[in-house]
């Protein structure tokens, strides 16, 4: 009840936002927003390779890697997958690379610039997360690298923006764009395109600009300014 004002990048907490707005909350919900906009279509793509990047946290999901990494090897051209990140469930991610060491490589961390190297230079990145990974996705729609997820927790459009799949099925819709090279590519540009229009830092950093001036100013002339 103390804040004048609040802001949410979080797609789950729509419904938190309207309930509050019971409460007369002055309320925004704006985009995550991504700064990169560097052209990355002159990295060539490894059309074997698959990258996950993020937290081993339980709301990331990568158990789920215990399912579907294993099919996605033996059962697409994938055979080179690439995991970054660290976490509570690590243990997930030894486990498989200790069977399948040619096949899994595990890196701890990477700068900005090599993450996103990295993705760019990928066939498709993949997330399991249940909520978060912001970053991750906006990155691979940046570097016009397909999305692969098993929860659609981000509004993502199959076969537009993205590939939605259940683990169950991961394999076969990740061959779907192996034989389809025209989806493949309606993809890339289709996830280029929302990040463009909706998660551009230019364009959502005049809408924080906003908010924040407005409130700076209101508190600035406030009784309450002087009594702090």
């Amino acid at each position: 009840h103390l804040s004048n004002s609040i802001i949410s990048s979080d797609n789950a907490s729509k419904a938190d936002i309207d309930f509050l707005e019971r409460f007369n909350k002055d309320l925004h919900s704006y985009n995550w927003p991504s700064y990169n906009s560097n052209n990355y279509s002159q990295i060539s793509k490894k059309e074997d390779r698959l990258v996950f990047i993020g937290a081993f946290s339980k709301h990331k999901n990568v158990k789920e890697f215990e399912d579907t990494i294993p099919k996605i090897i033996n059962l697409t051209h994938i055979n080179d997958v690439i995991i970054v990140g660290n976490g509570d469930d690590r243990i997930v991610i030894d486990n498989l690379v200790s069977k399948y060491p040619d096949n899994i490589r595990h890196v701890e961390s990477l700068s900005t610039k090599d993450a996103l190297n990295l993705i760019a230079s990928s066939y498709i990145t993949y997330t399991p997360s249940k909520n978060g990974g912001w970053a991750f996705i906006i990155d691979s729609w940046i570097a016009k690298t397909p999305l692969v997820s098993t929860n659609n927790h981000f509004n993502f459009r199959d076969k537009f923006d993205s590939i939605i799949a259940r683990k169950e099925d991961i394999h076969i819709k990740i061959n779907e764009l192996y034989r389809k090279p025209i989806l493949y590519e309606e993809i890339r540009i289709n996830g280029y395109n929302r990040y463009l229009k909706h998660h551009n830092a230019k364009m959502l950093s005049s809408k924080y600009y906003d908010i924040i001036s407005k409130f700076a100013w209101i508190r600035y002339y406030s009784d309450d300014f002087y009594l702090n």
